[in-house]
């Protein structure tokens, strides 16, 4: 490791020498890039070393790393490992993630009863984040009964594993009894039609003849059952459960619809005993395994080459993410009709290949090539409404500064919007979106490719951001009153609850774990009186984490009326940009 001055040297040598505050110091430096270039393997080299001393801390913070896909390769099953230990020590933040695990089912299965459980214990032991299940009355009986479980000095794990292996034998008796009223519905619906279709006269007398000719040896009585419990001594039950999941499957028809449903799944029904037969299960489920790391594998490798081709963190955090957020206006804004002579239509191939509208000035026909901005607007930022109408000093959105310059102004709409298809990610696949326009209008006749530039305010602020922060083909992105994470949000501005999402659907959308990635100037600019977004500044600013990274504060000026004020001052700069490298600073505004 390179040598280093100052306070972190006594950090380094006090980490080296087993201090579990140093390591875990040193993790979260090289985690979060705080004063060093951000760096995942050191990051995990400190944190095991911590963890290894039982840290708690540590474990969570490995936990972190693993299930939001920092590392080089999303690693459930580690995260779960360590998520477990430090929930187990009574770490609460930790006890939740592991319940948002077992919420979506991340490495072991969906169950909301030990998610929420979870969530309750992480509550009672401090953590702030509000979760309140959407549950029935017997669930919240269930819920409440693991969580007087887990509250049990040293029980917690424990806890969590009777209620996994009880919930496995809910779920298989679930699935017979489907297999029963299923078989029983058709039943039903047979005789009101008069009968059984010919897909199930062959299916089932096909099974009947199979079952008659099969040797007698192998076939053997079908269990008997009172009620739903099989009639065994200890060693049929312990030879029955050898060879089976589940329980028998007595019914006939049940038997067909069985065989059916497992061959769909690729494993068999067990003749003999009527009953999923385990080994072929067993081979399907680590089939599965196996396939879930070839795909980790695929995706690691991938991973890896994009680091190596110097792609950003958020890059790589992003790679193979599904979001399950999907959002669709019942009322969509109609797209707006702005006077041919300020803006006309240059539409654009969105990520997803399908054309969104987009507004672009029109050419000046002076055989030049101009200087470009594209606008990302506040509130909705995926429709655009009246963005051309000049407003006042005081809160002029149209940002009408850029067009009086002569700068080519560029307004697209975004997935989701003014009725797209499409559902909006809020802030997720929408940055794709915006790279894709910014492709479209470097193919501008009259648009010079090198100067084009980035900017937005307030929501569009935010999104700008994360775009820099995810590639940045542009000369320079000027965000105007981002937030530092999303849930800083409104229902109003970002209409679904993050939280019962998941901590990395937040993470994902939240600039300020990404700003080390950051390669052209990006300037962060808000006003300082008023209504503002100062506090989300002060967080991204302070200490500052990349050379890129300009912080502009405005004193006398809102998060509204700092749009006109700047901008006048930065349409003369990008005018000159070609000539003088663009600079932007506080004292220009503060005098």
């Amino acid at each position: 490791m390179a040598a280093y001055d100052g306070p972190l040297a006594k950090i380094l040598a006090h980490a080296q020498n087993g201090d579990i505050g140093a390591q875990l110091a040193l993790g979260k430096i090289y985690q979060f890039g705080k004063g060093v270039i951000a760096n995942l393997d050191q990051a995990l080299e400190w944190f095991e070393s911590a963890a290894a001393q039982d840290s708690a801390e540590a474990r969570y913070h490995l936990g972190v790393i693993h299930s939001m896909g920092q590392s080089s390769s999303l690693n459930y099953p580690k995260a779960l490992k360590y998520y477990r230990l430090a929930a187990g020590q009574g770490h609460a933040q930790a006890q939740y993630n592991l319940g948002v695990m077992y919420g979506a089912g991340h490495g072991i299965g969906k169950d909301k009863i030990a998610a929420y459980a979870l969530f309750k214990v992480s509550r009672q032991n401090g953590n702030t984040k509000q979760l309140d299940p959407s549950a029935s009355a017997d669930e919240m009986k269930q819920i409440d009964a693991l969580v007087s479980e887990m509250q049990k000095p040293g029980n917690l794990l424990n806890a969590l594993e009777q209620r996994q292996q009880q919930y496995q034998k809910q779920k298989m008796a679930m699935a017979a009894m489907k297999w029963q009223n299923h078989a029983s519905t058709n039943a039903i619906k047979r005789k009101r039609s008069g009968g059984i279709s010919p897909f199930f006269k062959t299916a089932f007398f096909l099974s009947i003849a199979i079952w008659l000719l099969w040797p007698p040896s192998s076939k053997g009585p079908l269990p008997q059952q009172t009620g739903s419990i099989v009639n065994r001594d200890a060693a049929q039950q312990a030879s029955f459960d050898s060879q089976c999941i589940g329980p028998a499957i007595t019914d006939p028809n049940a038997y067909v619809q069985a065989q059916e449903e497992a061959a769909e799944e690729g494993y068999t029904i067990n003749r003999t005993l009527r009953c999923i037969d385990r080994p072929s299960y067993e081979s399907v489920q680590a089939e599965k395994v196996a396939f879930a790391k070839r795909q980790a594998q695929q995706q690691a490798e991938q991973r890896q080459r994009l680091a190596d081709a110097g792609q950003s963190q958020l890059t790589l955090a992003r790679l193979g993410f599904q979001t399950a957020i999907q959002i669709k206006d019942a009322n969509p804004a109609p797209l707006p009709n702005p006077p041919a002579e300020l803006f006309i239509r240059s539409d654009y191939q969105g990520a997803k290949k399908n054309w969104l509208p987009a507004f672009i000035t029109p050419d000046p026909h002076d055989g030049q090539r101009h200087a470009a901005i594209i606008w990302l607007t506040g509130g909705d930022s995926n429709s655009l409404g009246d963005f051309w109408t000049p407003g006042p000093d005081s809160n002029d959105q149209s940002v009408r500064a850029f067009r009086d310059a002569g700068i080519v102004m560029y307004f697209p709409t975004l997935r989701g919007g003014n009725g797209d298809a499409n559902g909006k990610e809020l802030f997720l696949g929408e940055v794709d979106d915006v790279l894709a326009a910014a492709a479209q209008l470097a193919k501008s006749d009259y648009v010079d490719p090198k100067r084009i530039y980035l900017g937005g305010h307030s929501t569009g602020g935010t999104l700008a951001l994360l775009v820099a922060e995810i590639q940045n083909p542009f000369k320079a992105v000027f965000a105007f009153g981002p937030v530092d994470q999303i849930d800083r949000y409104p229902p109003s501005l970002f209409p679904v609850p993050i939280s019962d999402y998941g901590e990395r659907e937040l993470k994902l959308r939240s600039p300020i774990h990404w700003l080390t990635g950051i390669r052209n100037p990006a300037y962060l600019i808000e006003g300082m009186s008023g209504s503002n977004n100062s506090a989300a500044l002060d967080a991204m600013c302070e200490p500052p984490l990349n050379p890129m990274l300009h912080c502009v504060r405005v004193q006398h000026a809102d998060h509204f009326s700092v749009l006109h004020k700047v901008n006048q001052r930065l349409a003369a700069k990008i005018l000159i940009d070609n000539v003088v490298a663009l600079s932007l600073t506080d004292e220009e505004f503060n005098q």
